[in-house]
């Protein structure tokens, strides 16, 4: 698709009903090149136009994406199976999902390829790839787990040249959703406690700015006895199961430092919103220990909000489609 069709799609899936001259003016196009775009649009049947009102005696057509109109593909790589299902413009799973088993961990890219090309139409607008954790838990003495983020995006590119693949890990497809869900322009910091460690993305208003451990964004701390870095705090908290239903005290001090850390990330940044999700292997408690506590101990800071994702809420093949999405419309 043209760069500005993609832009006038992405402005009407975060402002639905604008009509064109408000669409015109959002993006500071001329009028000409706006109505060029949208009966480019409206003739693929991407766009639909609404009911007319009228406004100040003019007539206003509101304009809006049909969701349905084009997809993107969600895939999901486990060392057993590929899993892949089309989604909707909105994010929403358009029919049945597909699965191709995996012979051999060598083969992962062929067997991908071999189940993209038979979901794929040219409807497609894109697609999103997650690497399931497990694999990276098979594979993590071996060069494969480094390796399959190129060769996967390798074997799709090869198979639709024209079609935009974005690998990631599950954590940075949750992130996705996270973005997509809450729009364009969202000041927002985004965590997800993994069984090792804390990720992070930063986004605001000019994209995400930051994406990575969340022990690389904040400074060590010496609150937690050690020197430690709150991930490495996080990662003992973690791999000693007994110590996290009986050693409070650790559990405070993480959060302690999580809170007070974060607050100043806010401030950096001028954050708005914190989203909070967790892998399987965290407990559901942490999450809510952590929201509570943040809301509890930054009152300081207006218009903070918290939201939690767990992990009966998650479903990577999904995720994977918004990667796909975010990378369409953001």
């Amino acid at each position: 698709m043209k760069r500005r069709e993609l832009k006038a799609m992405a402005k009407l899936w975060s402002s639905p009903g604008l009509c064109r001259w408000e669409l015109s003016q959002e993006l500071k196009w001329r009028p000409n090149t706006l109505g060029d775009v949208v009966r480019s649009l409206l003739q693929q049947e991407i766009l639909r136009e609404g009911k007319p009102t009228l406004t100040n005696g003019r007539p206003k057509t509101p304009l809006f994406l049909n969701s349905d109109s084009r997809y993107v593909l969600g895939l999901t790589v486990t060392p057993s199976r590929v899993e892949c299902a089309r989604i909707n413009l909105l994010g929403e799973l358009a029919g049945e999902k597909f699965y191709k088993s995996v012979e051999s961990p060598k083969r992962i890219d062929v067997t991908t390829r071999t189940l993209f090309e038979r979901t794929l139409t040219p409807d497609c607008l894109g697609a999103g790839v997650v690497i399931a954790s497990e694999l990276h838990d098979a594979t993590s003495v071996g060069p494969l787990v480094t390796e399959l983020p190129t060769r996967l995006e390798h074997a799709l590119k090869q198979a639709a040249p024209s079609c935009a693949v974005t690998v990631a890990p599950p954590w940075r497809a949750l992130a996705a959703r996270a973005l997509v869900s809450n729009g364009p322009n969202e000041r927002l910091l985004f965590l997800y406690l993994g069984k090792q460690s804390i990720d992070s993305l930063i986004s605001n208003e000019k994209g995400v700015l930051k994406s990575r451990p969340l022990g690389e964004l904040l400074a060590h701390s010496q609150e937690l006895g050690k020197a430690q870095t709150v991930n490495d705090a996080w990662s003992d908290f973690q791999t000693h199961p007994k110590s996290r239903s009986t050693d409070t005290k650790l559990l405070t001090d993480i959060l302690d430092v999580l809170c007070f850390s974060l607050a100043n990330v806010f401030v950096l940044f001028d954050l708005r919103r914190l989203v909070v999700g967790a892998s399987p292997d965290v407990s559901a408690d942490f999450s809510r220990a952590l929201i509570e506590s943040w809301t509890r101990r930054s009152p300081r800071l207006e218009k903070i909000e918290a939201a939690e994702f767990t992990p009966s809420t998650i479903d990577s093949t999904n995720d994977a489609g918004f990667l796909a999405l975010e990378d369409l419309l953001l």
